[in-house]
C-alpha cells in the first residue's frame, strides 16, 4: 500500500538530503537539477513567498516517488489564485524539472 507524506518545512526539506539522492540516482530523471543539493538551495536563496509542498510517496517505509512541488500565490485576471509548482521554476530556473521516481513504476498517473 502506498503512502503520502508532505514536506512543509525546510528543516524536514533539510533531513531529506541522503534518502533523495538515492532515489535520484535510480531514476530516469537523474539530473543535477533534480539533485538535493540545487533544488535546496534553490529553495534557501528564492523560497520566500511561496509554500514548500513535497510529496514523499513511499511503499512498505521505502521512498518510491517525489514530488518537489511549492505552492505560489499569484494574481491572476485581478483575481487571487495559489498556483502549485515545481520548485526551480521560477526566478533562476532549473533547465530541467519532474517527479522522481523508481524506474518502471507508474506514480502521479504516469508511468516511469
Amino acid at each position: 500500500m502506498l503512502k503520502v507524506e508532505v514536506i512543509k518545512t525546510t528543516k524536514e526539506f533539510q533531513n531529506l538530503r541522503e534518502e533523495w539522492n538515492n532515489l535520484l540516482s535510480e531514476s530516469k530523471a537523474d539530473t543535477i537539477f533534480l539533485t538535493w543539493e540545487w533544488l535546496f538551495t534553490w529553495w534557501e536563496n528564492y523560497g520566500m513567498n511561496r509554500e514548500l509542498t513535497i510529496f514523499l510517496i513511499k511503499e512498505k517505509e521505502m521512498l518510491i516517488g517525489i514530488a518537489p512541488l511549492m505552492i505560489c500565490k499569484e494574481y491572476v485576471a485581478g483575481l487571487p489564485v495559489r498556483l502549485l509548482k515545481f520548485i526551480g521554476s521560477e526566478e533562476v530556473c532549473s533547465e530541467y524539472l519532474d517527479f522522481i521516481t523508481i524506474k518502471g513504476i507508474t506514480i502521479f498517473g504516469m508511468f516511469y
